[in-house]
């Protein structure tokens, strides 16, 4: 066997190669595909590559004329990465099977296989430092109140280089070649043949497993963090606590007494800024959310590879694999949708949207005003 992806392991290639909706691993074989199933792949494609760009375009065009807090920002460069993964992931992946063959060159070749790959670091790497942005906006507030959004487009601008640099690797992988039938496809070779599970787990790792160890590391301390702040608020709670606690207009006799009533408004005062508003609790509720669906869609399908990459013997069936690889490719138009189920009056903006372009100062998305406010700037 050669290094090349058409005689082992064919469906292993998932990752780097087109989706396989053929029965056998062979060459030969690779060249009389399932039709049925190649018919049903192109048709649920572009039913989510329609979804993915009708529902992040919209999110785009809602909030991008509009003042924007921190996880607006997020929000928009979330839906670009969705949309990049419409364009740059679905799209030639459809265009590929309506085709059956690739039609290019061996330039197209290499570039269409890094972009694919980058539209998938791009996706999550984003999502990655929305996390990472409310985890320090809840387990370190003094700290957060610093960051602006300049900040913010550096920790997006990261995430974005990131997945330009580490798909790099697809560059020198693909390339344009023969098949045995004498036209000209788009393949990936490894040689030595030790290399294709390297190559697998280096994404599997960097594409998923590595952020999703950081996302159990940042929302398992945010909900620490929330629980404990919880309890400690709860001595403050007038339902728990009926204690009044005297404003300082009420202190009008005697220094001492003012002082004092100055300390105790101080105290109530910093014990509220330490406890975590509703709007927070909101957006990290959304970002969990988005998180979630993430990882439902995509953990299976990076199970299937790595099992693959280690394990020739795997029982594949063509069926199977391109209903993992369909279901992963939904995350790209699921968080339209999310942003819509933890939204307030964000549908009414939307319906609204082509009548009434301008920013309105009631419109609240997410529980935060689209004005720039200091809570709403966290």
């Amino acid at each position: 066997m050669n290094g090349s992806c058409l005689n082992n392991l064919n469906f292993t290639c998932l990752l780097f190669t087109e989706l396989t909706t053929y029965e056998t691993t062979n060459q030969s074989d690779y060249l009389h595909r399932d039709e049925t199933l190649a018919q049903v792949e192109i048709a649920v494609q572009a039913v989510i590559f329609v979804f993915a760009v009708f529902g992040n375009a919209t999110v785009l065009g809602v909030l991008f004329p509009r003042k924007r807090t921190r996880m607006h920002l997020f929000m928009m460069h979330l839906s670009l990465a969705d949309l990049f993964v419409a364009f740059c992931n679905v799209l030639p992946q459809l265009i590929w099977d309506v085709t059956y063959v690739f039609i290019g060159n061996d330039f197209l070749c290499r570039l269409v296989k890094y972009l694919q790959i980058v539209a998938m670091y791009a996706s999550s790497y984003v999502m990655l430092m929305s996390a990472i942005d409310r985890y320090i906006a809840i387990c370190h507030p003094f700290f957060s109140h610093k960051i602006r959004s300049g900040k913010v487009h550096l920790m997006v601008c990261i995430a974005w280089v990131l997945s330009l640099v580490l798909p790099v690797p697809q560059l020198l992988i693909f390339s344009y070649k023969v098949r045995e039938d004498g036209q000209y496809d788009c393949w990936a070779t490894f040689n030595p043949e030790w290399t294709l599970p390297l190559t697998i787990t280096y994404y599997t790792v960097t594409v998923f497993f590595l952020p999703i160890i950081i996302l159990t590391f940042c929302y398992g301390r945010i909900c620490y963090v929330v629980i404990k702040r919880s309890r400690k608020n709860d001595q403050f709670n007038p339902t728990r606590n009926p204690s009044p606690v005297p404003s300082y207009h009420e202190c009008v006799e005697g220094r001492e007494a003012q002082a004092f009533c100055k300390i105790n408004v101080k105290l109530v005062k910093n014990c509220r800024k330490n406890g975590i508003s509703r709007t927070k609790i909101k957006t990290v509720r959304l970002t969990l959310a988005v998180v979630l669906c993430y990882f439902i869609c995509w953990t299976p399908f990076f199970l299937f590879q790595m099992w693959g990459a280690y394990d020739s013997s795997a029982p594949y069936t063509s069926k199977a694999f391109v209903i993992i690889l369909l279901f992963a490719s939904l995350n790209s138009c699921t968080n339209p949708w999310i942003y819509l189920a933890f939204s307030d009056g964000l549908m009414d903006r939307i319906r609204h949207w082509k009548f009434n372009p301008t920013p309105t100062s009631h419109f609240i998305m997410s529980g935060f005003p689209l004005q720039t406010t200091t809570e709403a700037a966290v």
